[in-house]
């Protein structure tokens, strides 16, 4: 199915409406994505200049019964996707420069996603990278005291972060499981609230900030469902709360019937000594 119907959109609330959108009542797939990045690391309270890496992520979301395997290729690449218990599939690829990405995922090129098995085997869709890059010209971080604040951070109570403006966010847990999100804030938002007990105490995290300001949409597949292609930046934010308190809980009737007993041993001491 050719691509038709783009115009640029903030990806983050895009991809959001996509996952959200409402299944049928038979297989259906949602969208398919295919996202070229910067990916930034911050371990300061200093805002990162140099990408550690460049990535290439494709992705089908679907439902159980959609497809069975799924891959993406155009270029001088062929991704082939890992598919998920939940129906969808994802691809990740790494590079060590800009040069090395653009080489597998060029710009100007149509790329074709490619489904096997299931509702949708036998169906490819295709859409098309940008004329040029259009990564973001700095980095999404985390601003003010926020990345100090995330170090050991109390998982019980609740966790203030400020950023940069425009981004989505992501926490992950060690095993890769996004843990809790936020992918509708306002372009000019630059605080939110972790709600308390959301993390375990004494867990490693990865925080996620996406900048993904625009996209092209496309449409494909039959039935046919919308395609996105987006450029943009990830900063990565490893951090662990603190371990669980070792200190028990005093019972509050516990301790008044101490402190009683305590005044009433100072003062016998008293007397004795006068």
């Amino acid at each position: 199915m050719s691509a038709s119907s783009k115009q640029p959109l903030r990806l983050g609330l895009l991809l959001m409406a996509a996952v959200l959108a409402a299944p049928s009542a038979r297989a259906q797939l949602i969208s398919y994505v295919l996202v070229k990045s910067a990916d930034y690391t911050q371990t300061s309270t200093a805002d990162p200049t140099t990408p550690a890496n460049f990535s290439a992520l494709a992705e089908v979301f679907g439902l159980p019964g959609d497809f069975t395997s799924a891959s993406v290729t155009g270029g001088a690449s062929t991704l082939v996707l890992t598919t998920g218990p939940s129906g969808g599939a994802a691809g990740l690829q790494s590079f060590s420069s800009l040069g090395a990405l653009d080489t597998a995922f060029p710009n100007a090129t149509t790329f074709t996603f490619s489904l096997s098995g299931g509702a949708y085997g036998g169906q490819s869709a295709t859409l098309t990278s940008f004329g040029s890059n259009l990564f973001p010209s700095s980095a999404a971080y985390l601003t003010g005291s926020s990345f100090t604040h995330l170090q050991g951070a109390v998982a019980a109570d609740a966790i203030s972060l400020q950023f940069t403006p425009g981004v989505s966010l992501f926490i992950n847990n060690s095993a890769g499981m996004t843990v809790w999100q936020d992918t509708t804030l306002s372009s000019s938002a630059t605080s939110v609230v972790i709600p308390s007990n959301t993390l375990q105490a004494g867990q490693s995290y990865t925080l996620l900030l996406d900048e993904l300001p625009v996209g092209l949409v496309y449409s494909g597949f039959s039935p046919a469902v919308r395609g996105f292609f987006a450029q943009g930046d990830v900063t990565v934010v490893s951090f662990s709360t603190a371990a669980a308190s070792s200190v028990p809980e005093i019972d509050a009737s516990s301790a008044y019937a101490a402190i009683t007993l305590l005044l009433g041993t100072l003062a016998v001491l008293r007397r004795r000594i006068v």
